[in-house]
């Protein structure tokens, strides 16, 4: 069986495809897009998910670790507060680089380093490597809301996270932003933290179709030639019989014409025989095909949060 894995920012984009929903089983558990990523390709925590060493193709032996390090808002409630936003896929390339060179500037030595690669922004460092992280979609479900890095080296992020707060607050980047009425980026949160892996599994018949950056880089890990990246000018036709990643967090990425061609082919039945995992928030919604969906002569229209079972 196919699969098609799916990130969203909201429900909402599922509107389009509704109909085709209603007719799948639904069930759900939790998770990210990038945990379900690594878990499909056999890579281990070490000790999260190492998702940042991936994105930063440095596949050489040595004693480098590499942390996500993305812009995201933060709410202030009344005695905690809540993550409420990443902008990693909305940010230009313009602000992602200013972003990443005032970091360095103020929070960078000889043992540190921030770095683009992939779109991503990213922390490089050899030291103070003994840490634990969630990542961003895990925070608001994490018990107690004690979502801070964790482990022997806990202190020194706790610290490098509150002084890019204050600093962040006043900064120029923020400044534009208020003026065009965005959201504040009033914290850069760690996460996906290790080395490079050194085992990942990956089928040399595996045929695949993704916009993911994350899965780009398995496969070139693997000098895997059976990826087709998908853009704007992507045709999904030719691909229906084949596994999909779609990462279409972030408002840039919702306006590509990739997205449309997704609501396109899922409506034509392209993706019937597909599994579809649905992933939005920390909830991985399993919607497999329903056999006896067909039979059924009447069922109730229900919105598209009733569908998941989401409140």
């Amino acid at each position: 069986m196919q699969t098609l894995t799916l990130a969203i920012d909201e429900l909402d984009q599922l509107i389009p495809i509704q109909e085709k929903l209603s007719s799948r089983k639904i069930k759900s558990y939790a998770g990210t897009f990038e945990q379900k990523v690594c878990e499909n390709f056999a890579i281990k925590k070490n000790p999260d998910y190492p998702v940042a060493a991936i994105l930063a193709e440095e596949y050489i032996e040595n004693d480098n670790h590499f942390f996500l390090a993305t812009p995201c808002f933060f709410s202030l409630q009344r005695d905690y507060y809540r993550f409420e936003k990443s902008f990693i896929h909305e940010l230009d390339e313009a602000d992602l680089t200013w972003l990443c060179h005032q970091l360095n500037q103020f929070f960078s030595n000889n043992d540190i380093k921030f770095i683009i690669k992939n779109n991503s922004l990213l922390l490089k460092t050899s030291v103070k490597t003994k840490v634990q992280t969630f990542f961003p979609e895990e925070l608001n479900t994490v018990e107690a809301r004690d979502f801070l890095p964790f482990g022997e080296d806990s202190m020194y992020w706790h610290t490098l996270i509150n002084e890019i707060q204050m600093w962040l607050f006043s900064c120029e980047l923020n400044q534009k932003r208020k003026e065009k009425n965005l959201l504040p980026i009033n914290t850069i949160w760690f996460s996906g933290g290790g080395s490079f892996p050194k085992d990942i599994r990956l089928n040399d018949s595996l045929m695949c179709v993704t916009n993911a950056s994350l899965v780009d880089c398995i496969f070139k890990l693997k000098q895997n030639k059976n990826l087709v990246l998908l853009n704007k000018s992507s045709s999904l036709s030719n691909f229906s019989k084949t596994n999909f990643y779609f990462d279409f967090r972030g408002e840039l990425i919702n306006k590509h014409d990739a997205f449309n061609s997704f609501v396109k082919y899922f409506n034509s039945n392209k993706f019937n025989k597909h599994d579809l995992l649905v992933i939005f928030k920390n909830n991985i919604f399993d919607c497999r095909p329903d056999r006896f969906s067909g039979i059924k002569f009447w069922k109730k229209n229900k919105s598209i949060y009733e569908l998941f079972h989401y409140h």
